[in-house]
């Protein structure tokens, strides 16, 4: 058998299994140069590899006749980090009141992952005057995987913190 094995893999965004990514390009033939009837592909096809560059992979050509043997050999493919967006949520409050207890929307987790520890800040400061005021969301833990971001590509949107006149009784 002659393998021309593929030369590159389409690239995936973290979440996505390697069996996502087409290998391109490859073909084999027979020792008198007969085309070879089989299909490249990846050998551990469900994994879900981590974000990065230039990872290694095992790839395979089986072979449609079932007396020859399974060829494999490794190729290279780039992993983007997902896109995640944490989103505060606008609260309102009044006056004098204590501070609500700010949480965010999230959008984009992969495999089953969820995050927790987002921090927030505020421009409202201890005594402010009635208003809005900007909410910023930071950090956060991912939990149910490497627990740190370098799988995303956090994009943080602020909320609005309406702070209200106190209502007299």
């Amino acid at each position: 058998q002659r393998i021309l094995w593929p030369a590159q893999a389409e690239e995936l965004t973290y979440g996505e299994a390697l069996s996502e990514s087409a290998l391109l390009g490859g073909g084999a033939t027979e020792a008198d140069y007969e085309m070879l009837n089989g299909v490249f592909q990846w050998e551990n096809a469900d994994y879900v590899p981590q974000a990065g560059d230039n990872q290694g992979f095992a790839i395979q050509f089986v072979a449609d006749h079932a007396e020859l043997q399974t060829l494999e050999n490794n190729l290279q493919v780039n992993i983007k980090p997902a896109q995640l967006t944490i989103t505060a949520d606008n609260k309102t409050m009044s006056v004098g009141d204590e501070k609500p207890e700010y949480t965010a929307a999230v959008q984009g987790l992969a495999n089953g992952e969820s995050i927790d520890q987002i921090t927030f800040s505020d421009s409202a400061g201890d005594y402010s005057v009635p208003g809005e005021y900007c909410i910023t969301p930071s950090g956060g833990k991912i939990v149910g995987g490497n627990e740190s971001l370098e799988n995303y590509e956090a994009v943080y949107q602020p909320g609005i913190l309406t702070i209200l006149e106190k209502e007299t009784p």
